[in-house]
């Protein structure tokens, strides 16, 4: 089964392929010169009722309970550890990173003006 990818989050129907895909998406990172960033996983024959979602940190998995988590987890890593968010995947995590958790730093991405709009709608709707 072909893995559905986001860059944001990674879906496999099943486990049989998992390894394998993060052993080669590390081993392309280390050719590249950089390392895997932290990455939701869900596991499962349904992406929105999940058997088992975790937090991939390099080969590491570590199991939580659900995306929330998985998602709040990577966040929290990607500071702890002082990384980047992957290129691919800068603009969700640069929203999540404004909106929910409203953190700020030197390094954030420019959000686009459509970005910043949802934005500005949903906290005015809060």
């Amino acid at each position: 089964m072909i893995p559905f990818i986001t860059h944001f989050q990674f879906y496999f129907q099943t486990n049989t392929s998992v390894t394998g895909y993060i052993r080669r998406k590390t081993e392309a990172a280390e050719k590249q010169g950089i390392t895997c960033q932290p990455q939701v996983l869900v596991l499962g024959s349904d992406m929105f009722k999940p058997d088992q979602v975790f937090v991939v940190i390099n080969d590491i998995f570590y199991e939580v309970d659900s995306i929330v988590k998985a998602v709040d987890t990577c966040m929290k890593c990607f500071f702890v550890y002082n990384t980047q968010y992957p290129v691919q995947a800068q603009d969700p995590w640069t929203f999540l990173q404004t909106l929910l958790y409203e953190i700020k730093t030197r390094y954030d991405k420019k959000l686009t003006p459509k970005i910043l709009e949802l934005i500005s709608s949903i906290k005015a709707k809060q």
